[in-house]
């Protein structure tokens, strides 16, 4: 469904715009991308045994770009477990999208994400710490004896 937006202009005209669930959608790949990505499906595919066609990659790339499993960038991984199975998870999609990566660097990237995560936790304490004493001193300030 789409919804026309417009409003009165001079003389009498009614300039516009026409929205709908298309205009709002994420991004699309560029051809050379998409092109890429379907020759590394492909070739993952024959590797494992299997037979993959044209649109059946087309199909597997435009549900992980719906998703949000993929971008232009390559995969984005969004990736639960513990580190030896994150570790194998990004070496599988590395080598499923066509950008092979080692073990050592997987375990490299993963290492980073843990110690990230475990930063950005310390500083959200830091932060809700800091509002709380804030509020406890604008509260005890205005608060006082008169």
């Amino acid at each position: 469904m789409r919804y026309w937006l417009s409003f009165r202009g001079p003389f009498g005209t009614r300039p516009g715009i026409s929205l709908g669930r298309e205009d709002f959608r994420r991004g699309r790949l560029p051809s050379w991308r998409k092109y890429e990505y379907r020759k590394a499906l492909k070739a993952y595919a024959e590797k494992h045994g299997e037979h993959l066609t044209d649109e059946d990659a087309n199909y597997k790339i435009d549900r992980a770009v719906a998703m949000g499993e993929l971008d232009a960038g390559g995969p984005t991984l969004h990736i639960v477990g513990s580190r030896d199975e994150i570790v194998t998870q990004i070496v599988e999609r590395g080598e499923a999208w066509g950008m092979p990566v080692t073990r050592a660097e997987a375990e490299n990237i993963t290492d980073k994400a843990i110690r990230k995560i475990r930063a950005w936790r310390i500083l959200k304490w830091v932060f809700w710490g800091a509002v709380v004493t804030v509020l406890i001193a604008i509260a005890v300030s205005f608060g006082g004896n008169p």
